[in-house]
């Protein structure tokens, strides 16, 4: 009886150790991945609960980032919107919205390339870029997208492949005209 109660509690043991240790598990409790929303329990509506005033503004590993002037905004002959804001040199987001419809909330995240941001960081090393799709979550909320006017949330968590590197977008939010 004490072989099989040893054996037991030395697999449960086994596997919880290993649960904790496959690469979905983050200890280090300062790193950005503990910023981002459970990808497990993703936003429903009533979570996108924040508002932006800018043209495009987000917190970037927790700094708040606003781009009021320099932005641009088209549409692919395919549908898919293309919002870039930069404030400064290589420092700002890139987003590419393909078919998105007001009221409807939208993943992005590993391996999700219709819909996918970047943010783009210039520290004296040079330009980084970090990806949502290299990322284990984030979504994007379309208040409004009609011939006038795309308003939008979003959230994510962006990866740069070169460095390993892993920021933590939220609190998103995009307001332009057309």
């Amino acid at each position: 009886m004490k072989k099989i109660l040893f054996s037991i509690i030395f697999v449960a043991t086994a596997t919880t150790f290993f649960a904790c240790n496959n690469g979905d598990y983050n200890a280090n409790i300062t790193s950005a991945a503990n910023g981002s929303v459970n990808p497990l329990d993703v936003l429903d509506s009533a979570g996108f609960n924040w508002t932006g005033t800018d043209a495009v503004s987000a917190n970037v590993n927790g700094t708040f980032v606003h781009i009021d002037s320099t932005q641009a905004f088209f549409t692919f002959t395919g549908g898919a919107n293309e919002i870039t804001a930069y404030y400064g040199i290589a420092h700002g987001f890139s987003m590419h919205l393909e078919d998105v419809y007001s009221n409807n909330i939208y993943p992005m995240g590993y391996k999700v390339t219709n819909r996918w941001m970047q943010f783009v960081d210039s520290p004296a090393t040079g330009p980084i870029t970090y990806y949502s799709y290299f990322g284990n979550v984030g979504q994007v909320q379309i208040i409004r997208n009609d011939a006038t006017r795309i308003v939008g949330r979003f959230h994510f968590q962006g990866l740069d492949k070169i460095n390993g590197q892993l920021i933590n977008v939220s609190n998103g939010w995009f307001s332009l005209h057309k």
